[in-house]
């Protein structure tokens, strides 16, 4: 049951978070980063709180220590994943650039997808995935005291 509460919970920042980026977007795509960073953010408090009520146990996950060092093999785990998504598109044809775009636009859709990465990893991997991975004895092992 703990799991359906944070995704209900997580699921519902992102909703109003997006409900905010939609709002902005029309009028000024700078504006689009404040709300998604900020839903991100939400996103991440919103899913520690929810874990220490629902199991009972600090949310290890989202601790700030080591959160910087995180952030970047995260950052970079993921530009992995895009130039592998990327990589055979690109090299079949299938996608290409066209002139530089707008920088307005790019800074938008970063923000944009601060808070839909924030809701969807924090939410289904670490909930999912990292137990199992490393196992439970090892899992709650590593969880601080």
């Amino acid at each position: 049951m703990g799991l359906v509460w944070q995704l209900v919970a997580v699921t519902a920042i992102a909703l109003i978070g997006g409900r905010g980026i939609a709002a902005v977007h029309e009028d000024n795509p700078w504006l689009t980063l404040v709300p998604g960073v900020l839903t991100a953010v939400l996103a991440v408090f919103g899913y520690g709180w929810v874990v220490r009520r629902t199991e009972r146990r600090p949310a290890a996950d989202v601790a700030g220590r080591g959160a910087g060092a995180a952030l970047g093999v995260g950052t970079l785990i993921g530009l992995a994943v895009f130039g592998l998504v990327i990589l055979p598109l690109a090299t079949n044809g299938y996608y290409g650039i066209n002139g530089r775009g707008s920088t307005t636009g790019a800074v938008g859709l970063v923000g944009f997808m601060a808070a839909a990465v924030a809701k969807t990893t924090r939410t289904s991997a670490f909930t999912l995935w990292r137990p199992q991975a490393v196992g439970e004895w090892q899992f709650w092992r590593s969880v601080p005291k």
